[in-house]
């Protein structure tokens, strides 16, 4: 996994999907932000760091944790903000964060739904959430083995968590 890290930061600038991945996911935090520049955030699950820097940062404060000793090294070369820990006991305090983001991580918890009141518990009342998941069954493919995925998400499914954590949708789609 550490090699695939690796590569994942190498091309994370360049690529296109990921290139796609920010046109699309940049626009919602600005949205979010409503053009703030002080603003706490946290990216839960962050890897390599570069969404926490080039999405969050312009916002203000931003923060990321992740499980992965690898992602983490390269965050923090990056001279980022950031903390080892699980999704499912986020190291912060309650009602912290102005805004919360979680990048295709989802997929990969047991319990989606303890972990989505747990990214709740840290969102400051009227704060926000962007999240992304990988979605339908019928489109997993081989990739799906590199980091064993639990699940993926119908809407339905996504609207279940996030209403059960106590969140309000204001937007829900697929890419």
């Amino acid at each position: 996994m550490d090699d695939l890290l690796d590569l994942t930061s190498r091309v994370e600038a360049t690529h296109f999907w990921f290139r796609g991945f920010r046109r699309f996911v940049a626009p919602a935090i600005a949205e979010m932000a409503g053009g703030r520049r002080d603003l706490h955030l946290l990216d839960c699950g962050c890897g390599t760091g570069h969404n926490l820097a080039t999405l969050l940062r312009p916002h203000g404060s931003a923060f990321g944790f992740d499980l992965t000793p690898a992602g983490l090294a390269l965050a923090r070369a990056a001279g980022l903000r950031l903390a080892r820990a699980d999704m499912a006991a986020i190291p912060f305090q309650s009602n912290r964060f102005d805004l919360a983001t979680s990048f295709d991580v989802l997929q990969y918890v047991r319990d989606d739904a303890a972990v989505m009141k747990e990214i709740a518990r840290v969102i400051k009342p009227g704060g926000g959430l962007v999240v992304t998941a990988a979605a339908l069954d019928l489109l997993r493919g081989g990739h799906a083995g590199t980091w064993p995925e639990v699940r993926r998400y119908t809407t339905t499914r996504m609207r279940s968590i996030v209403e059960g954590a106590g969140l309000e949708i204001r937007h829900l789609t697929y890419l």
